[in-house]
């Protein structure tokens, strides 16, 4: 494709704005990859629920807008940027860098189809996982690589500020996305979007490869809604809503949209995980 577009195939221009709409909508809604390690706490009972709906959760969550969080991301993304550390994961400045298999295969597999690497990174944050990869890219001299990635205003703007170069841009919106044979990736950003269906259908024509890192799932059949604590000792009393997406339904509707699961990425066997899913169109 020779760009992106978020307009249905058919349709009349009403219906392309309101569709346009909801997907900016939807890309509001994605929350910072500033994101606690959460197979270790949910022990810890950080979950509130299930309840009844998305907003039932909303109308409990106290919402992640608070500055302490874009603090604490900022000021570890600048240790990484600046050589001071080698990685940021969840706000945490670490001396090694921990490689996600879901991105790993993702990237490996658009290298080999594309000879490029054009990545729209939702819920990007300051470019985390840009950076964590940044020696591998490097070292594929023959493949070039444009990081896209798409964020809230506040985010979007201090990447822009503070992060971006030729390879690494920033974007409060996907329509200001140019890319040929998009990768799509979703780091723990795809359950805390309020209509997460809803934006996946209307991303789906944009691209053949989606990976889903660190998606919250369970085993249960159905999809449910809960509060989510953060650790209120590095964010103060934060609480969001998210999803719970259930495994299987979930790789069922990627399969009913005409997109196979290359690879499941399973996380330790407990109620809830945080999973990695690579799908690819049929």
């Amino acid at each position: 494709m020779s760009r992106i577009e978020n307009t249905p195939a058919r349709g009349d221009a009403r219906t392309r704005g309101s569709q346009a709409n909801r997907l900016r909508v939807g890309l509001q809604l994605l929350t910072p990859p500033i994101l606690w390690r959460l197979g270790r706490r949910l022990r810890r009972g950080p979950l509130e629920g299930p309840l009844g709906s998305w907003e039932a959760a909303a109308e409990r969550a106290s919402g992640w807008d608070s500055p302490g969080i874009v603090e604490q991301a900022l000021e570890a993304a600048l240790k990484v940027r600046d050589g001071a550390a080698a990685f940021e994961r969840d706000s945490v400045a670490r001396g090694s860098i921990i490689y996600s298999p879901t991105i790993l295969a993702a990237l490996l597999l658009a290298a080999d189809r594309y000879r490029a690497l054009n990545i729209i990174d939702f819920g990007g944050g300051l470019g985390s996982n840009y950076f964590q990869n940044l020696r591998l890219i490097s070292a594929l001299s023959a493949v070039p690589t444009s990081w896209n990635v798409v964020e809230r205003a506040p985010l979007a703007r201090l990447g822009v500020e503070q992060f971006q170069t030729a390879q690494l841009r920033f974007h409060e919106d996907l329509n200001a996305v140019r890319l040929e044979h998009p990768v799509l990736l979703f780091t723990g950003s795809l359950q805390y979007v309020a209509d997460a269906f809803a934006l996946l259908e209307q991303v789906l024509d944009l691209t053949d490869i989606i990976a889903l890192d660190r998606v919250l799932v369970w085993g249960e059949p159905e999809h449910a809604f809960f509060v989510q604590r953060l650790d209120a000792r590095r964010f103060g009393p934060v609480t969001l809503p998210t999803w719970c997406f259930a495994k299987d339904a979930l790789i069922d509707w990627f399969a009913a949209h005409g997109f196979r699961l290359v690879e499941h990425f399973v996380g330790a066997p407990r109620r809830f995980e945080n999973c990695g899913m690579l799908f690819v169109r049929a």
